[in-house]
């Protein structure tokens, strides 16, 4: 509605179909790059996981090892030093965003207990939040965890 809204009826469905055909041919990509291979996974006739040929020996055995992660796919894509530079920038927002969360924190419980210092409350939320991630080593037990922030959510909206 929003596309169609500024472009009009024909410039916003143009919009929604170009944006459409680059999505779907982005997905088309990525999946082959996943499948480890340029080739579609319809010409092999195995799981493109558990392949018995050794890549590369045969014309019907896939040309490289199936892609499992993000890291690959831009080591894939753009090389060593590409992977290196997409995965700075990655860290560095992941950063980014928990230093901006901290501090946000910090600010709004001022706001609420003014008797205690914004970077007091920032410390504390640094401490609180570092407990379960050294408590709960396995990504199992800090699923639990997600779990009751995902109940606590749900119960704070509804």
């Amino acid at each position: 509605p929003y596309s169609c809204a500024k472009a009009g009826i024909v410039g916003g469905t143009c919009a929604l179909l170009v944006f459409g055909f680059i999505c779907w041919k982005t997905s088309i990509l990525i999946g082959r790059e996943l499948n480890g291979d340029p080739r579609p996974s319809s010409y092999f006739d195995d799981s493109p996981w558990k392949t018995p040929l050794q890549p590369g020996s045969v014309p019907e055995a896939r040309m490289r090892k199936p892609i499992s992660s993000f890291p690959d796919i831009a080591r894939e894509a753009f090389g060593y030093w590409g992977a290196l530079i997409l995965a700075i920038v990655l860290y560095f927002e992941l950063f980014s965003c928990v230093c901006i969360f901290l501090v946000s924190i910090g600010d709004h419980l001022h706001t609420l207990f003014p008797h205690i210092s914004a970077a007091n409350f920032m410390i504390g939320c640094c401490f609180v939040s570092a407990i379960p991630i050294v408590l709960l080593r396995t990504a199992k037990l800090l699923s639990y965890l997600s779990m009751v922030g995902t109940i606590s959510t749900v119960c704070v909206v509804g």
